[in-house]
């Protein structure tokens, strides 16, 4: 595959749930592109309008609590900067996880992403944006709850799932 896989959709969506969830459950993983969905479908200038853009976008504005494995250069942190993002092959190489763990994530992101483009996936975080290992203190989170501006917990395994809200509403 060609350097230009490296910015399709399905591989965004795998890379984020190689790094975010490799070994999470099956449906965390799926709320885990959700809410990379989610964040696109807003609209928000801070996110972007894209899969690519809502992944690296905390890296650009110099924020890590995005997506975590993203440094501030918007590559996989310990990679050279302006080498291709390649989230496999280096946990491969030191055979962290198995080819079959790595065709399962691509296989269910394609699955995903066909099911987002045809609307016919159900959305398990109920429009979440944020998300979170559920009892791990994190004192961001908390502030943005306390200000109203993350609701409705959802609880899916070991994380928390939350959507943007104005005064403890909703916004998508």
């Amino acid at each position: 595959m060609g350097i230009g896989y490296h910015f399709t959709p399905v591989y965004k969506l795998s890379e984020a749930v190689y790094w975010e969830g490799v070994h999470q459950s099956t449906e965390e993983q799926w709320a885990i592109r959700w809410v990379i969905a989610n964040r696109k479908d807003m609209g928000r200038p801070e996110w972007g309008d894209t899969f690519h853009s809502v992944i690296h976008g905390g890296a650009n504005r110099g924020n890590n609590r995005d997506f975590t494995y993203v440094d501030h250069r918007g590559t996989r942190a310990g990679i050279t900067e302006g080498m291709p993002i390649l989230p496999y092959v280096h946990a491969l190489r030191r055979d962290e996880i198995r080819w079959q763990t790595v065709w399962r994530i691509n296989w269910q992101s394609l699955q995903f992403f066909a099911g987002y483009l045809a609307r016919t996936t159900e959305d398990s975080t109920n429009g979440a944006v944020f998300y979170k290992v559920t009892g791990h203190p994190n004192s961001w989170f908390e502030r943005e709850i306390a200000a109203g501006r993350m609701c409705n917990p959802h609880r899916i395994d070991a994380h928390t799932f939350y959507n943007l809200c104005a005064s403890g509403l909703p916004v998508f």
